[in-house]
């Protein structure tokens, strides 16, 4: 398992949502999620990384803020 696959798994649990959920999320499909977690490929798609990295940020937003959805 690489760093990035590790990273997308721990990701996806963290939000607590199923490959599926997380792939219709990104943009992306089942398959390319589990091939990501399991190290046999990455995402290489510039948009499907940008999408990831937005979704690390509004988690993290949220950790420190639950309030922020609110606003």
């Amino acid at each position: 398992m690489t760093d990035v696959s590790k990273r997308i798994k721990e990701l996806r649990k963290r939000l607590d949502i199923s490959a599926i959920k997380f792939a219709k999320l990104i943009g992306s499909n089942m398959s390319s999620v589990y091939n990501w977690e399991h190290g046999y490929t990455s995402p290489r798609n510039p948009i499907i990384w940008k999408r990831i990295e937005k979704l690390v940020d509004l988690f993290e937003e949220l950790e420190r803020n639950p309030d922020a959805l609110l606003k």
